[in-house]
């Protein structure tokens, strides 16, 4: 306002087509509910880096928050807590020979719509200083709920076959659906599931979308728990990552395909009788 002092203020809005108004204005600060949204907020995407702002806006909706995703976009914008983009995972699948009378992808079209009609099944990696674990993971496709859960040193079918015995305790799929990779064409795994009366279902060679919600869950296990730690022992990488699968994906992280339930909690709806997909707003999973 140094120009204030030597011209007259009217003169100099003229000049600068600035309205007068303008020159008075002074932002309102916060009021004491929006300080306590905005660090209520802050602490939550502390607490879980990782997540989105849908998810961060039904956790605090949940709290008694009244706030829409916009409006949570918006403030994690400013607070500059939007999530960057990561490059693309390792090479863990390497395509195995399928077994005899199998090989189609059979969730085109279907419509999935109670617990254990399909099972998805994937494998990752896990980097343990200067070695690497690797992961399997077994899932319910209509709860999102991780039935079984295995850590190993190899890239094996025994790795594949824990994590799906793990599963089978918890019942048994009317399909299972992999990529191609050896560990779930091997004869063991193959015969487990057909043994059972399991149809065999595979993702295409080369399209991992094919089995994306097997490929999602891995990198919500990856990115909102794996990649912001650092594991020295095998033994420490698998209790960390059951405690978060088991305790927090399946109990406490709200799911958007669940309209925002957890995945127990969904299940739990399910097995009483309760509200589905549909009545959640999700409608009947349909690949």
């Amino acid at each position: 306002m140094a120009l204030g002092e030597a011209y007259p203020l009217r003169l100099l809005c003229r000049l600068l087509e600035v309205p007068r108004s303008s020159l008075y204005y002074r932002p309102k600060g916060l009021g004491e509910e929006e300080e306590r949204l905005c660090a209520r907020l802050r602490e939550l995407a502390g607490t879980w880096p990782r997540y989105g702002y849908r998810r961060l806006g039904a956790l605090l909706r949940e709290e008694g928050f009244r706030i829409g995703d916009k409006r949570v976009r918006s403030l994690m914008r400013e607070e500059g807590l939007l999530l960057p983009r990561h490059p693309p995972k390792l090479k863990t699948s390497f395509p195995g020979v399928l077994p005899l009378g199998e090989g189609c992808n059979l969730l085109p079209g279907l419509e999935v719509k109670a617990p254990d009609e399909v099972w998805v099944a994937d494998l990752s990696y896990v980097v343990l200083g200067e070695e690497t674990a690797y992961l399997a993971v077994v899932m319910d496709l209509y709860t999102r709920r991780v039935l079984g859960l295995s850590l190993g040193r190899r890239l094996s079918q025994g790795l594949a076959l824990a994590a799906l015995e793990q599963a089978l305790r918890e019942g048994v799929p009317r399909v299972h659906h992999s990529d191609q990779g050896v560990q779930y064409t091997s004869r063991r795994y193959v015969e487990r599931l057909v043994g059972l009366g399991v149809r065999l279902s595979y993702a295409g060679r080369g399209r991992p979308w094919e089995n994306g919600h097997a490929e999602r869950l891995i990198r919500t296990i990856k990115e909102e728990w794996v990649d912001l730690r650092e594991y020295r022992t095998l033994e420490e990488v698998r209790a960390s990552v059951e405690a978060f699968v088991f305790e927090v994906y399946n109990r406490k992280r709200p799911h958007s395909a669940l309209g925002y339930l957890t995945p127990v909690a969904f299940a739990e709806r399910c097995l009483n009788g309760g509200e589905n997909l549909t009545k959640l707003g999700g409608g009947v999973v349909q690949i």
